[in-house]
């Protein structure tokens, strides 16, 4: 059987795969915790412009904060409470309730004092006035691979709405030889979009577990997406052992060996029959009195030397 480059270097081609997955599961955490880094200094610069009175400059660098999801609920509430003093500054008192509507629903104790400035409490009060009620806890929709790479760090994510906003999330995990959970925060990475990531010293080969909490900031919960006593499942497997069980269903057992089983039959009949029929016909030409046979049709034989006259 014809063997292809892959199946002869088949061990390297499952290490390099593995290099080259470990290198893109770092990569892909090294850039989510570099774009938090400049989400919080954006932050801190427009909170500085702000208090400089570069209110345009304040507004842009604070909504890329947001858009770029800050790490904490603390650091959203003042990412839009700022935000909304530069609106109201600005006399754009609709884009000011939007906000503080938005610190409300992340902080519904948040109260600004009547100290502040009459231009500023006014699209605060509205939002407040408007906040809708809310007694649902938050819904959890999270789809998790059922298989990942061992000795790698494993982001778990979920996508997790509620109308007066999210308090809290934990993603709780086990590897299979434990016992108790493990909580790791999930941090909110846009949106409605949250995620945690299992730090690569607890991927270990074999199965784990984990399930989801929340919680809304009006104490609504918490909500689970699976559960303790029903948690999901992931396995970790290396790419060599996925390999090798590919292989084995793409092979039926056996069914190379049995080849070379009939192919090696085949070539020692075909050994036996010749040397039967070459000891045949050498017993012949060695037996007394032989004479020699006929020349072979269509040989071609020298002409007799010609008489002397």
């Amino acid at each position: 059987m014809k063997m292809t480059h892959f199946s002869r270097n088949k061990p390297l081609s499952c290490i390099l795969l593995f290099l080259f997955w470990q290198a893109l599961c770092q990569q892909s955490l090294w850039a989510f915790q570099k774009d938090l880094q400049k989400a919080r200094a954006d932050l801190e610069k427009g909170i500085a412009l702000y208090r400089s009175a570069d209110f345009e400059a304040a507004a842009k660098l604070l909504a890329d904060a947001i858009r770029a999801s800050l790490p904490t609920r603390e650091d959203l509430v003042n990412a839009h409470k700022y935000l909304a003093f530069v609106y109201a500054i600005l006399d754009d008192k609709e884009n000011a309730r939007l906000e503080f509507t938005k610190v409300l629903e992340l902080d519904p104790a948040f109260e600004l004092p009547e100290s502040e400035s009459p231009r500023l409490r006014e699209p605060f009060l509205l939002a407040r006035s408007g906040l809708p009620r809310d007694s649902s806890p938050p819904v959890i929709i999270c789809e998790c691979p059922d298989r990942a790479i061992p000795g790698t760090p494993f982001p778990v994510s979920a996508r997790i709405t509620d109308d007066s906003g999210v308090d809290r999330a934990v993603l709780w995990y086990r590897s299979g030889d434990e016992t108790a959970f493990t909580p790791y925060a999930m941090i909110r990475k846009d949106g409605d979009n949250f995620q945690a990531v299992i730090p690569k010293e607890q991927t270990t080969a074999g199965p784990g577990f984990l399930y989801i909490e929340a919680a809304d900031v009006k104490g609504n919960g918490p909500a689970f997406w699976r559960s303790r006593e029903n948690p999901f499942q992931v396995v970790f497997e290396s790419a060599a052992q996925e390999s090798v069980a590919v292989t084995d269903q793409a092979v039926p057992p056996g069914e190379s060996t049995s080849i070379g089983k009939k192919k090696s039959k085949k070539w020692l009949y075909i050994g036996i029959g010749a040397a039967v029929v070459g000891g045949g016909l050498l017993g012949v030409a060695l037996m007394p009195g032989s004479e020699p046979g006929p020349e072979p049709a269509g040989s071609i034989l020298p002409d007799p030397p010609a008489d002397p006259q």
